[in-house]
C-alpha cells in the first residue's frame, strides 16, 4: 500500500492491484494495516475508539490520555441529586 497526503490532516491509501484486502476473523476483529498505524502514530497497545455512522463508515480514532481534561469544568454541579438521578433527569430532557 502506498498513501498520498491530501492536505494537512487527510490521507488516502491507494492499494496496489491483487493485494488482499482485509477480512473480518470469526471473533469480528480486522487487522489494521502497518501503513495506516504509521499514519495515526497507533502503536502496540495503544487504546482505540470506534463510531459507526447511519451510512456504515466505520471510524478508529486512538485515545488520547487527558483529551477531555477540562471538558465539563464550566457545567454547575447540583450536589445533592445521586448520580442515578443525575442520569435519569438527563435522560427526561
Amino acid at each position: 500500500m502506498k498513501y498520498s497526503k491530501e492536505s494537512d490532516n487527510l490521507y488516502f491509501l491507494m492499494k496496489s492491484k491483487g493485494e488482499n484486502m482485509a477480512r473480518v476473523s470469526a471473533k469480528r476483529q480486522i487487522t489494521l494495516p502497518i501503513e495506516l498505524c504509521a499514519i495515526a502514530a497507533i502503536q502496540i497497545g495503544d487504546e482505540v475508539e470506534t463510531y459507526v455512522d447511519r451510512q456504515g463508515v466505520i471510524s478508529i480514532v486512538k485515545k488520547i490520555p487527558g483529551a477531555a481534561k477540562g471538558l465539563l469544568k464550566d457545567i454547575p454541579v447540583n450536589k445533592r441529586l445521586t448520580d442515578e438521578e443525575s442520569l435519569q433527569s438527563a435522560l427526561n430532557t
